[in-house]
Order: C-alpha cells, then structure tokens, then sequence
C-alpha cells in the first residue's frame, strides 16, 4: 500500500486537512509569542517569512520541550 498525499497508508486524500495562517502583529514585547497551533500527525509543514527580520522560529510541543530554539539559544545551520 501506498500512503496518501496525507501520509495516511492506503489513504485516497479524503481525511487530509490544510491549516493556513498570516501572522502579522506588530510591536510585540520581546520573547516568545503563538502564532500557529501545529495538529497532531501534521505533514508538509511550509513556515515562511515575507521578510526579513532579527525574529527566530521556535517550535516546541505542547508539555514545553522545545524541539528548535528553546529557552533563549538559537540554533544556527550552515546555508547550502
């Protein structure tokens, strides 16, 4: 079997569901700030910046444990 365009295997596409936001608040106090509540099982996962700014993406579950950028230290990666 095959997965679908989900991930779901043997799914036909029929269950997938696409979450959109914009975020574009301004004068944010700094730290940390919610812009997009992730679903469970998401997949194909697009996070852009119109432009640029000195902001950080972190992205941490629901219990607090930050898979990227967590408590203040940003992870750097070299650009290919």
């Amino acid at each position: 079997m095959k997965n679908d365009k989900c991930g779901k295997c043997g799914g036909d596409g029929s269950t997938c569901k696409t979450v959109e936001g914009y975020f574009d608040e301004r004068n944010l106090s700094p730290g940390y700030h919610n812009i997009i509540r992730l679903p469970i099982g998401a997949t194909s996962i697009l996070i852009e910046e119109l432009h640029s700014t000195t902001n950080s993406l972190a992205i941490k579950n629901t219990t607090g444990y930050y898979y990227l950028n967590g408590n203040y230290q940003i992870q750097l990666t070299d650009k290919d």
